[in-house]
């Protein structure tokens, strides 16, 4: 029955660092732990602390590969060897980070407020000292729009007199080379 276990388990290897007893504990040797190909990640779970004998519900388990990179407790693991152990790092919640209590008020927020508002302040001044300035310059605009036009006017009203000049004269003079 045990054979069978096995051959639906996957073995792992795990050198355990229990960093929760002290900062600078060794790594114990390396930890043969069977855990069944099908297992859900809760069950993986279970099994790591049943094998480390943790009982304490505020401790946090980290996996780390070869390399140092975090990984998941799930039945995706690969296998590995006694060699090249997966490193198993157990430690306390909020061991390495000062944990601070969550709140929406943060202490440069009421900074960014005010100078939101100052930014807003002296747009407002500006756009007030720059009004009377903004019909001037509106004006001028139209006038040289309205300059412009009685141009165009002018040049179309001596063509059309020159064109009223002239007189139908029938037919082309010139006979054309089509």
């Amino acid at each position: 029955k045990m054979a069978d276990e096995k051959k639906k388990s996957v073995r792992l290897w795990f050198a355990v660092k229990r960093l929760d007893l002290s900062e600078d504990s060794p790594f114990r040797p390396p930890l043969e732990v069977y855990i069944p190909k099908d297992a859900e990640s809760h069950t993986v779970r279970t099994i790591l602390w049943e094998k480390l004998e943790l009982n304490q519900p505020d401790l946090v388990v980290k996996l780390r590969n070869n390399r140092g990179s975090l990984i998941p407790i799930n039945r995706e693991i690969p296998p590995n060897s006694k060699h090249r152990p997966y490193l198993l790092e157990v430690c306390r919640q909020y061991q390495h980070v000062s944990a601070e209590p969550r709140s929406i008020i943060m202490p440069s927020y009421s900074h960014t407020i005010r100078t939101m508002l100052q930014q807003l302040g002296g747009r407002l001044e500006r756009l007030e000292q720059i009004a009377p300035e903004l019909r001037n310059r509106r004006n001028a605009r139209l006038d040289a729009e309205m300059e412009e036009l009685e141009q165009k006017l002018r040049f179309l009203n001596t063509r059309l007199q020159e064109a009223e000049r002239y007189q139908w004269q029938g037919m082309f003079k010139k006979h054309p080379l089509w």
